[in-house]
């Protein structure tokens, strides 16, 4: 895959451009409070939530991931939620240009030795959504993707602490590599999606955990 370019928009921000699809930002946060967080959060997911059936199957993935459809992260009481919050919204008016009628949901990855998640996609591209994640203990790891418009071939995408990586659904697939060390790799994933958008879905989808951005 051919390299990123890069660009300069606006204060401390510089973003890398990925065929003006996928978009990584740096960003700022104190990563061991937003670690601590994290923990914390799984372990209170994993303790009432592992009996939950969950939209994602993958017998691989973190249960944290598996039933990402019944927390919104972004709703706990933590000041490092919420600046990453005020992050993210900054990434995608920056990188969409699109600023109104967006909700939001965000859930944790927690992965331990041996798990992965494999190929998968968000949001049909018809539904003008969003969905990315960001690094808070990642390092060193890959995230790869396909492109709709390249095929079967493999864009992987660095993973670096500290960055928010956003682009656009229905556009691409990816995974995750299996994860290989003891301590464990952290990530927070979101989704944006417009408002009608949600309103099209029953109730069975979506319904009671989502945010406006």
């Amino acid at each position: 895959a051919s390299a990123p370019f890069f660009t300069s928009l606006g204060a401390n921000m510089i973003i890398e451009n990925y065929y003006n699809t996928l978009y990584k930002v740096q960003s700022n946060l104190e990563l061991p409070t937003l670690k601590d967080d994290c923990i914390f959060l799984n372990e209170y997911i994993d303790y009432t939530y592992s009996e939950k059936k969950g939209v994602y199957a993958d017998e691989k993935a973190p249960t944290s991931t598996k039933v990402f459809n019944h927390y919104n992260l972004l709703s706990s009481p933590s000041y490092q939620f919420y600046k990453l919050y005020t992050e993210i919204k900054k990434a995608f008016t920056e990188t969409s240009g699109k600023t109104e009628n967006f909700y939001i949901q965000a859930w944790v990855n927690v992965f331990k030795k041996g798990q992965q998640l494999s190929w998968h996609g968000h949001f049909p591209e018809e539904a003008n959504a969003w969905h990315g994640y960001f690094c808070v203990d990642a390092e060193p790891s890959i995230t790869e993707y396909k492109f709709s418009f390249l095929g079967d071939t493999i864009t992987p995408i660095e993973n670096k602490n500290n960055t928010i990586v956003i682009g656009k659904s229905g556009q691409d697939v990816h995974k995750t590599v299996i994860w290989d060390k003891e301590e464990p790799r952290i990530t927070i994933a979101f989704d944006i999606v417009p408002v009608e958008f949600l309103q099209s879905l029953d109730e069975t989808h979506y319904i009671n955990h989502w945010l406006p951005l």
